[in-house]
C-alpha cells in the first residue's frame, strides 16, 4: 500500500519521539514528522497535506483544537487524533466538535493507540466500526454530563454506591456536614468521633502547605470494631469522610482511585460556586533568633562564689550596720565635709535661739 504521512505535535519530546517509535514498529510504509508547537505544524501543513494528524490539545501558542480546525478545514477527509493530558470531562465536547476520529488520555496505552491508527488508516479491518466507536463516546460523554447535573450529592451518592461504603459525607474545617449520602451508623460519629478526628487531619493539611503543596492529597484511615473509616481532602478546609463496614488493605488501591476522582469533581463544583478550596501558600519560617552573646566572667569573683563559708548571725549584722555608716558618710561627701563645730566657728552654723 503507498506510504502514509502522519504529523505528530507534542510540546513534550518525549511523548512524541515515544508516539514515533510505536509507529514506526507497525508494518506499514509511514512518514512520519514531528514538531512541538502548533505554528511549526501548521507551517508544515499549509505546504502539503498528510493522512493523519496526532495532536495534544493543550499547546503553547496556537492550541491543539485551533490546529486540527484550520487542518480539516483543508483537508476534510484527513485523519484525526487528539491527546490530552487533562482529565477534564468539558475536554471530550470539544473533541467531538473537532470532528477527532479517535481521543486518548495521557499517559497513551500504545497498544489502543496502534490499533486506532490502524483502523483509521485502513491498514487493518476491525470488528468495532468507526460509527460504533462513535457511539460509544457519545455514550460516555453523556455519561459525564449526567454526572455533572447530579452536582455534588450526586457524586457523592455515586462514590458511595462504587464503594459499597455505608455513608459518605462532606465535611467542612470545623467538622459541620455540608452533603451526606448515607445513613451513619450512629449520632456520636457526627456529634463525638469527627471532632476528635478533624484536628490530625487539618494538621496533615498544614504539613502539606509547608511543604508548597497547596492542595493536599492525603488519605487518612482509621479502624474501629464495628466500622471504618477514610478520610480524604477536599481542598485545605474541606474532607471526604466515607464510613465502610470493613477496610481491608486490597480495597486501598480502588478506593484511593475512586476517591481522587470524586474530589476533583467536588473542587470543580466548589469552584464554580466561587469558594476557595485552596489556601495561600504557606510564609517561610521566621529565622532563629541568634544566640545571647556569653558575657566574660571575672575569675576572682567566681571563685568568691564558689565558697561555700558559714557565716555568724552577729558578723553579718556588723557588716550592714558598717556598711550604713559608711554610705551616711558617702552622702555627706566624705572627708571634704565640716563638722557642726567647724561650721559654728567659721560662721556657717545657724545662731543658737
Amino acid at each position: 500500500m503507498p506510504s502514509s504521512r502522519i504529523v505528530i505535535v507534542d510540546d513534550q519530546r518525549e511523548v512524541a519521539r515515544v508516539l514515533r517509535s510505536g509507529l514506526e514498529s507497525l508494518e506499514a510504509e509511514l512518514s512520519i514528522a514531528e514538531f512541538l508547537s502548533g505554528e511549526e505544524a501548521w507551517l508544515e501543513l499549509s505546504r502539503g497535506t498528510a493522512d493523519l494528524l496526532v495532536a495534544d490539545v493543550r499547546l503553547p501558542g496556537m492550541s491543539g483544537f485551533e490546529l486540527a480546525k484550520r487542518f480539516k478545514e483543508r483537508a476534510p477527509d484527513a485523519k484525526l487524533i487528539l491527546i490530552s493530558g487533562a482529565t477534564d470531562p468539558k475536554i471530550r465536547k470539544e473533541v467531538a466538535q473537532a470532528g477527532a476520529d479517535a481521543f486518548f488520555f495521557k499517559p497513551i496505552e500504545m497498544a489502543d493507540f496502534l490499533d486506532s491508527v490502524e483502523r483509521v488508516l485502513g491498514m487493518v479491518s476491525t470488528i468495532l466500526p468507526h460509527e460504533l466507536d462513535l457511539e460509544r463516546q457519545q455514550a460516555e460523554m453523556q455519561a459525564d454530563d449526567e454526572r455533572e447535573a447530579k452536582g455534588m450529592s450526586g457524586r457523592i451518592a455515586d462514590l458511595r454506591a462504587e464503594l459499597g461504603a455505608q455513608a459518605v459525607l462532606l465535611t467542612g474545617d470545623r467538622g459541620q456536614v455540608l452533603v451526606r449520602a448515607g445513613a451513619l451508623p450512629s449520632p456520636d460519629v457526627e456529634n463525638v468521633l469527627l471532632p476528635a478526628i478533624l484536628p490530625s487531619f487539618a494538621a496533615s493539611a498544614k504539613a502539606s502547605q509547608l511543604l508548597r503543596k497547596p492542595l493536599p492529597e492525603s488519605l487518612l484511615t482509621f479502624g474501629g470494631q464495628d466500622f471504618d473509616i477514610a478520610l480524604s481532602h477536599v481542598g485545605d478546609a474541606y474532607a471526604l469522610v466515607i464510613i465502610m463496614n470493613e477496610l481491608k488493605p486490597s480495597d486501598l488501591p480502588k478506593l484511593m482511585q475512586a476517591t481522587q476522582f470524586a474530589v476533583q469533581e467536588v473542587l470543580l463544583n466548589l469552584s464554580a460556586l466561587g469558594v476557595a478550596v485552596a489556601a495561600p501558600e504557606a510564609a517561610a519560617a521566621p529565622e532563629p533568633a541568634p544566640e545571647p552573646e556569653e558575657l566574660p566572667v571575672d575569675p576572682e569573683l567566681e571563685a568568691l562564689f564558689a565558697k561555700k563559708t558559714a557565716v555568724k548571725v552577729s558578723d553579718a549584722d556588723a557588716f550592714w550596720e558598717s556598711s550604713s555608716q559608711s554610705a551616711a558618710a558617702a552622702a555627706m561627701g566624705g572627708s571634704d565635709a565640716l563638722s557642726y563645730e567647724q561650721a559654728k566657728q567659721l560662721g556657717l552654723a545657724p545662731p543658737e535661739e
